[in-house]
């Protein structure tokens, strides 16, 4: 991350960045992407809770073939949520929510 900023990269792909961070790195990581710092960001990244957070388009693959590309808004609709994770997820109140 740090030699994307200082070269001023045009497009930086995150690859899992936030895999086994604490939430206090989850977080400065998440100010960071909010951040100007960065030009183009493609994130990859199996935390949906980031991803939700950081309301960038989706790009969602299954066994390497393209099942959505779209909004963010799109993506996270509970109809969605559903097809892609089956009943292991929903969005209630703003939040996404592990359906136990």
């Amino acid at each position: 991350m740090a030699s994307s900023i200082i070269h001023d990269a045009h497009i930086t792909i995150f690859d899992e960045l936030t895999a086994n961070l604490d939430i206090s790195r989850l977080k400065e990581v998440f100010d960071i992407f909010n951040g100007d710092l960065l030009n183009q960001k493609i994130v990859i990244t199996h935390n949906l809770d980031l991803a939700y957070a950081l309301k960038y388009k989706v790009l969602f693959l299954k066994d390497g073939i393209i099942e959505f590309f779209g909004s963010h808004d799109e993506f996270f609709d509970n109809k969605n949520l559903k097809r892609f994770y089956k009943d292991t997820i929903i969005k209630l109140d703003n939040h996404l929510v592990v359906n136990l």
